[in-house]
């Protein structure tokens, strides 16, 4: 996964808010070189899924009823 689906999936408000975020090294999952070209990064789905199910690790409760 890379470029705009990569940073809204990781909930940046933009592209450049991402880059700042890479350049201080506070992005979440690991991220790795598009091959063949100069700029560019990708990180792998089950990186990212891992990631996002971790931000909500109990789902909520369905059982009760309102």
């Amino acid at each position: 996964m890379s470029g705009r689906a990569l940073w809204q999936a990781l909930g940046f408000a933009n592209e450049r808010a991402f880059q700042r975020a890479r350049q201080a090294n506070q992005v979440p999952i690991p991220l790795y070189p598009l091959p063949g070209q100069a700029r560019g990064v990708y990180a792998r789905s089950d990186d990212l899924a891992r990631y996002l199910a971790g931000l909500n690790p109990s789902p909520p409760d369905r059982s009760a009823t309102p």
